[in-house]
């Protein structure tokens, strides 16, 4: 704008408008709710995708330079189940305890696993699915011979064996 000689401004007035950043990057196993536009001031908070968790509340400004203020990095760490409950005569294998590991639960020679054999680690940090339970392997009563007979007993379990006798 200019002052001329009849003591007016002429030409066009500027105008201001707030600095613009760019969308912010995504962090690895974060997401945040994306807008048209981010504009000065604006701030945009980060959540932990499902089956992680923060180590903090994460927050990014839109600085008058048009760049994204951090403070700190964003971490985002897998959700940990914990040791799963150990099954009397049995044993479980897996490759780790935390979001998304497998579990697989075994039953010692001579028992039987009852259940679903596996359990998963939630997004919740608890094992998904039913505990099994391992029972002792038994048989029923052996058949008998003709002309011979065997000493009975209530229960036949795993490796009992039985003694036939002849009449």
């Amino acid at each position: 704008n200019t002052c001329k000689e009849d003591g007016q401004w002429h030409g066009d007035l500027p105008y201001c408008t707030k600095v613009e950043c760019l969308t912010p990057h995504i962090k690895q196993n974060a997401h945040f709710q994306e807008q048209s536009v981010y504009l000065f001031q604006d701030e945009v908070e980060y959540f932990c995708n499902p089956g992680y968790y923060p180590m903090f509340l994460y927050k990014i400004e839109c600085s008058k330079n048009a760049t994204w203020t951090e403070h700190l990095p964003l971490n985002c760490t897998k959700v940990n189940c914990g040791e799963p409950i150990a099954i009397p005569d049995g044993t479980f294998t897996g490759t780790g305890f935390t979001f998304q590991s497998i579990i697989q639960y075994m039953c010692k020679d001579g028992f039987q696993l009852i259940g679903n054999s596996t359990q998963t680690c939630g997004d919740n940090g608890h094992w998904i699915g039913d505990v099994p339970v391992c029972v002792r392997v038994t048989c029923p009563v052996p058949p008998m011979i003709m002309h011979g007979s065997f000493i009975e007993r209530k229960t036949y379990e795993f490796e009992d064996t039985v003694l036939y006798l002849c009449n």
